[in-house]
């Protein structure tokens, strides 16, 4: 498994988990996400999310439903590499997204879409 994928999805987890107030160490969701045969899955942080005390769920949002859906949230891309939607606004049309390897940027929630598996 390449390195962005498991340092994308453990550090969107655990960007999740701060802001939620959870205490978490970057490098055991690291090692307990390479264990991992596969892919990391959204099932995966999910079960992990729940076992440090979250209420998580994988759902699938139609885009024209995205400003309705709570924030933050972890998002998959087609790449599957992990990144966090921090926030959207219908009004501007704008999606505020955070990237591992890039931080956070705003785009239009089309364009985060595009990025977001389907």
């Amino acid at each position: 498994m390449p390195d962005s994928k498991l340092h994308s999805a453990s550090f969107a987890l655990a960007l999740v988990l701060r802001f939620h107030e959870k205490n978490v160490d970057i490098n055991s969701l690291q090692h307990e996400l390479s264990g991992k045969d596969s892919d990391i899955e959204i099932h995966d942080l999910v079960r992990i999310s729940r076992r440090l005390g979250l209420k998580a769920r994988k759902v699938n949002v139609k885009q024209r439903r995205l400003h309705k859906s709570p924030v933050p949230f972890i998002a998959k891309g087609r790449n599957n590499d992990y990144f966090i939607i921090a926030d959207i606004s219908a009004e501007k049309n704008v999606a505020m997204v955070q990237f591992f390897w890039a931080g956070a940027v705003h785009i239009t929630p089309e364009r985060a879409l595009g990025t977001v598996e389907r």
